[in-house]
Formats: C-alpha cells, structure tokens, sequence
C-alpha cells in the first residue's frame, strides 16, 4: 500500500502523532518510510508530548486498571458507561506493578529480583535482566521509573531495606540499584545492567522503621515519601518513637543520585498511612489523611520547603481510603476499600469536589495506575 501522495510528507507526523499507539503499530507494514518514522526517537518523543498535552483536557484519558492477579484492562472512567478495553495477554507470573512513568509500566514479582517493562497500550513486553537485590522474609523493595533527558534512555531505581530494624547497622539493610534501559550501567554503554548506587547518609536512623511509599516522576525527577522513626529501645512493646521523621527522598536519573525535599513542618512528623504522594501538571501533591479527614498540599516553587501551600482541607464523611491517586487536569480522586472511584479535590474550581463520585474501579481490592499513550518501547 503506497503512501497517499496528496498528503505533504512533513504533514504525516503531524497526522500520525495523533493516533493511538496500537493503530501506529499496525501502520508499521504500511510503508517503509513510515516504518521508519513511527520507530523515530523524535518521533515516539513528539507522540508522548501530544498525548500527555490532550490528558490535560480529555476527561476520558485512560487509566491503567489492576483488577486482580494478573488481570487488566483500560478503563476510561471519564465515560458516562465506565467503558473498559480489555488487554489482551497480559504479564503471567508478575503480580505486582512496581512503578510507571511515561506508559511504560515495571512488574516484579514477590521478590523484586525478576522483573518485566510492559507497555499496556502497545500490548508489548520486554524481559530486564534479574536484579541484585537480596530478599528474604523481613526485608521490602520498592521501584521507581523516570527518563533521562541527558542521555535520552529510561531508568529504573530498586531500593532494598528493612522495614524494622533495631541492631544490624544500616549500611548493610539498605542498597539502591540503578537499571538503565539503552545501556550505561555497570555493564558499559550499550550494554544494560545494574549498577549500585549510594543512598544518602540521612537516609535510615540507626534503631529505625523505616517505610517507602509507590514513586512518581515529576520534574525530571523519581519521587517516593520516607518514614523514618527512631525506636525508643526503653519501650516494652518496640514500637514506640522517640523521634520520627517524614521527607520525600529524591533520585536524579540524570546524574544517578539521591536528594531530599522537606515536606511542610506540619506533615514532618506525620506517619506513613497518612500521606499519600501525587502529581499535579509539573507539581507535587501531598495528600494528608487522618481519620475522617484530608488536607491537600502543592508544592509551588519545586525544592522549597516554604513554597508549600495547603490547597483545600476537607472533611471526608466517614469514606475509607484504599489508594490516593491525581491526574494531569488537576483532580485528585480515592479510590476507596469498597473499589469506588471518587473525586476529592479539583484545583481547577475554587471550592473542594469531596465526595462527587465518577465510577467503580472493578473488583473490591483494585488498584489504579496512570496510563498514557506512548511507543516507549521502541527506544
């Protein structure tokens, strides 16, 4: 099938950059010069930029439904009739969604050592190599997932620790791993692998507990919250604090390295169930929940412990939370324990939105996770 010839060449990326990611796939035997412009880096980055622009304004920009284990689908819940694409052959063998970024989702499986990039709207899988970490019984991992602007590739950072610890130094509880999709890891360039990399010395406090909330990436940054409490050893029962410390811990893909931004004084002290960590536009979003009601905090000025701002207080009604979750346009949604899909807050209206429901997330226990368009995986 030749190429419409009516149609100027330079408007073709104009044209194709707007369509879905499947229906670019099934162009790709169309012709070779679109073969090679769809599998264009600047391309796929020109795709991703225009679907992240029309999230700003599609109130029916998919999300990535968990319905069980190993059990997917899309599902659009800005559609009056909550329709849901089903995803065909799905990840077998990985239950957990390890963290996303960009469309390109990372599953594990319990033991964070053997892991898969599954991009859903390309239905296209891609098997890493296993990672270093060590698990056993007491011992968490948790993922994160950003780009390199530098060197135009994606990584993939796992953190290993204890969640309790009392006697082992910290030094040997905690590591961090670095993974980078199109090479310059330990294994040279082109050649992906691990690479450790060092976690900051305020990272653990020595006699700690120590908790690490799903990642985000905002601001060419990897974002989690920490939880860090000093165990107060005089305690009988070994869970009383006597100091404890909330920040958001920061990962730099560009440059491999860790920092740290302050949450507001306020939440500094607050403990990990309590904060639920989220992405507005360019922003962080920090939603405080405590008994039956939310605050919901923006960071302005990124980096600047006094630029945060509450946005609205809210008081709940009783509603049980299962997971916080924001979208680009502004809203912030729970998703509560009996699977209902509720907006909480929109920063776009000038009063709070708490309580107005927009659908059901399947089966009671779903999860959901963003999901936007993109060809990522040809990179």
């Amino acid at each position: 099938m030749a190429v419409n010839n009516e149609i100027p060449c330079d408007l073709h990326p104009v044209i194709l950059e707007r369509l879905p990611s499947q229906s670019l796939i099934n162009f790709l035997t169309v012709d070779k010069s679109w073969y090679s412009l769809i599998t264009n880096p600047k391309f796929i980055a020109s795709h991703l930029h225009h679907h992240k622009s029309l999230s700003l304004h599609r109130p029916n920009h998919p999300l990535l439904l968990r319905k069980g284990y190993s059990k997917y689908d899309l599902f659009r819940y800005g559609n009056p009739s909550s329709r849901r694409t089903v995803i065909p052959n799905p990840p077998k063998g990985f239950d957990t969604v390890a963290a996303t970024c960009d469309g390109v989702v990372c599953m594990s499986d319990s033991t964070h050592q053997n892991l898969l990039l599954w991009n859903p709207s390309m239905y296209k899988t891609r098997k890493i190599k296993p990672s270093p970490v060590l698990h056993n019984s007491k011992s968490v991992a948790v993922a994160g997932l950003g780009y390199n602007s530098l060197g135009n590739n994606y990584k993939l950072v796992l953190i290993n620790y204890e969640e309790m610890n009392v006697w082992t130094p910290p030094e040997i509880l905690h590591s961090a791993h670095v993974y980078s999709f199109n090479g310059g890891g330990g294994g040279g360039e082109g050649s992906p692998d691990w690479k450790r990399v060092s976690l900051p010395d305020t990272f653990p406090f020595n006699n700690n507990l120590t908790r690490i909330s799903e990642s985000c990436f905002v601001n060419d940054m990897i974002h989690w919250i920490v939880f860090r409490g000093r165990v107060d050893p005089m305690n009988n029962d070994g869970m009383g604090f006597e100091e404890v410390d909330s920040s958001i811990l920061t990962f730099d893909p560009k440059h491999d390295c860790f920092g740290e931004i302050k949450l507001p004084r306020e939440l500094a002290e607050a403990v990990s169930p309590e904060l639920h960590l989220a992405v507005i536009g360019e922003s962080i979003v920090v939603v405080h929940i405590y008994k039956d009601r939310a605050a919901i905090w923006r960071m302005e000025e990124y980096g600047v412990q006094e630029s945060w701002k509450v946005l609205y207080r809210i008081k709940l009604s009783s509603v049980t939370n299962k997971q916080v979750w924001a979208k680009e346009d502004g809203k912030v949604y729970i998703i509560t324990s009996s699977g209902k899909l509720i907006v909480l807050f929109n920063v776009n209206k000038s009063s709070g939105s708490s309580g107005v429901f927009v659908g059901a997330v399947g089966m009671i226990g779903g999860k959901v996770f963003g999901c936007t368009e993109s060809l990522v995986m040809f990179r």
